[in-house]
């Protein structure tokens, strides 16, 4: 099965007044590893959901998955990963919601995913 790894390095060249200071970062980064778990091992959930999901696809229609179709599935598998540590964290059952509908609604409307 192909994996795509997306790098492209970031450079930061404007700096601006109100970006947040590292200690605030720090705080942020500390409250959301307390709700979600550890970043590292939902990043790796997150990938098995793709890999189990590319694989599947590419097993029932012999092709493999276009980036632009995982960027978008990434919304809900990050959202899943997210769940699979804290099962009655509302706003992560919403945010799912919410992420699977715009994507419907993108389906829909013919925007997402290659049509046929």
């Amino acid at each position: 099965m192909t994996r795509y790894v997306i790098r492209k390095k970031c450079t930061m060249t404007n700096k601006h007044p109100e970006t947040a200071n590292t200690a605030d970062i720090r705080a942020v980064l500390a409250e959301r590893g307390k709700v979600y778990g550890n970043f590292a091992r939902s990043c790796q959930v997150d990938i098995a959901i793709i890999d189990a999901m590319s694989t599947h696809h590419f097993n029932t229609t012999g092709r493999v998955f276009e980036v632009d179709d995982i960027i978008i599935m990434s919304k809900i598998t990050h959202k899943l990963a997210r769940i699979a540590g804290t099962l009655n964290h509302v706003d992560s059952w919403r945010d799912l919601a919410a992420y699977a509908t715009l994507i419907a609604d993108g389906i829909e409307a013919g925007e997402l995913f290659e049509q046929g």
